[in-house]
């Protein structure tokens, strides 16, 4: 992620707040780094996400021209995940980076960020982004916070740990809208 210039970002069909969220949050992040970001979903997207800060960022197309050095594929298990149309993405990307908590992940990444005890890819981001010494900003955090509650059914499923609270606690420090997202 450092090294790369340009990135494209897909995740799943059928998506969810989740998929929409880690989308979202780390195009964000990334953009407030400097970085050149694509922001891609293969379906149309739900309601329920039409909140999120810049969600209107996200697309269903990518120019052919379009020349990246890093696809970066979140909250899917397997390639079939992301669409067809953006499948041969796949071939085109110098690198792909797969992020998710799907214990069903088939690692099909040149570099695969997969921790199933997380009860999100959102929750997974957390602890990447903290990693850069740019903060999250109160979008971004709006963002994974989004995917947090989504995936957990508003923290009610048995994945949610203690590791959860501590990530949800994170965002709201850095500026989620709990309220906003619930």
């Amino acid at each position: 992620l450092v090294d790369a210039s340009r990135i494209v970002i897909v995740s799943h069909v059928k998506s969810d707040p989740d998929a929409i969220g880690s989308t979202l949050g780390l195009g964000l992040a990334l953009t407030e780094m400097g970085k050149d970001v694509r922001l891609l979903n293969a379906d149309p997207l739900p309601h329920r996400v039409k909140f999120l800060p810049h969600v209107g960022l996200i697309s269903d197309t990518l120019a052919e021209s379009y020349d990246f050095d890093l696809l970066v594929v979140v909250d899917s298990s397997d390639a079939e995940r992301i669409g067809e149309p953006f499948k041969p993405l796949l071939g085109r990307a110098p690198h792909v980076l797969v992020i998710d908590h799907h214990v069903t992940n088939t690692r099909f990444g040149t570099i695969n960020v997969v921790d199933d005890e997380c009860s999100s890819t959102s929750e997974v981001l957390i602890g990447l982004l903290d990693v850069f010494p740019h903060p999250l900003s109160p979008d971004v955090a709006t963002c994974l916070g989004a995917g947090i509650v989504g995936d957990t059914i508003m923290f009610s499923i048995p994945s949610v740990s203690p590791q959860t609270f501590r990530a949800a606690a994170r965002l709201l420090e850095s500026g989620a809208n709990l309220s906003e997202i619930n």
